[in-house]
């Protein structure tokens, strides 16, 4: 393994897109997003601590080269070519008021979730 050096946040995010790109070299296809362990970014970086505005500045830095970068969990980011957002459908808010969810109460809204999901027990949807 190379010596550790700790770099500035704008090169951290020089090598994250360089890594992608090099992964899509490999796999003879474009990598437009990707996930990252702390572990390896930590690796990367050469810091041993991540701390918040190193966080931030790579997400400043990765969006002026074309990319976001969020925390996926609390062990993965994650970071997309902003570019491919664009194709991405653009929602409004017509349906909703369509379907009177505009102007409920909390309740309802949590009720009408789980009436469209049951079963799903990820959201905490109990209303004080």
């Amino acid at each position: 393994m190379p010596k550790r050096t700790k770099y500035p946040a704008e090169v951290t995010a020089l090598l994250l897109i360089l890594n992608a790109e090099l992964f899509g070299a490999e796999k003879s296809r474009e990598v437009s997003r990707f996930r990252i362990s702390r572990t390896v970014l930590r690796r990367v970086s050469g810091w041993a601590r991540l701390s918040e505005p190193f966080l931030s500045d790579i997400a400043e830095n990765m969006a002026a080269y074309g990319w976001r970068f969020i925390e996926h969990s609390d062990t993965e980011f994650a970071a997309i070519q902003t570019a491919k957002m664009s194709t991405w459908p653009k929602l409004g808010h017509k349906r909703l008021i369509e379907k009177g969810l505009l102007g409920s109460s909390e309740s309802d809204i949590y009720n009408a979730y789980d009436r469209d999901h049951p079963g799903d027990e990820t959201v905490d949807d109990e209303v004080e």
